[in-house]
């Protein structure tokens, strides 16, 4: 993969594996560092799961949800 081979030119390692995961899946502390211990663990039981593929539907439905937040907002905002 790509990000496999900037990561063997950058750090002269080869990973096992790449993953793309959603924002916030690893696990940290409450100083904000990784917790290596807690995401080598999910990573054994298999729970760092990729984000479900992106469909034109669950665009849609997103994007309408974005629209009724929005709308709350306004009308919160002008009264």
């Amino acid at each position: 993969s790509i990000i496999g081979e900037r990561i063997l030119a950058g750090l002269s390692l080869r990973p096992y594996l790449v993953q793309i995961l959603e924002p916030g899946t690893l696990p940290r502390t409450s100083s904000g560092k990784f917790r290596r211990a807690d995401a080598l663990r999910m990573f054994i039981a298999g729970e760092l799961v990729p984000p479900e593929k992106v469909t034109a539907m669950k665009m849609f439905v997103e994007l309408g949800k974005s629209q009724i937040a929005w709308g709350r907002f306004r009308l919160r905002k002008e009264s």
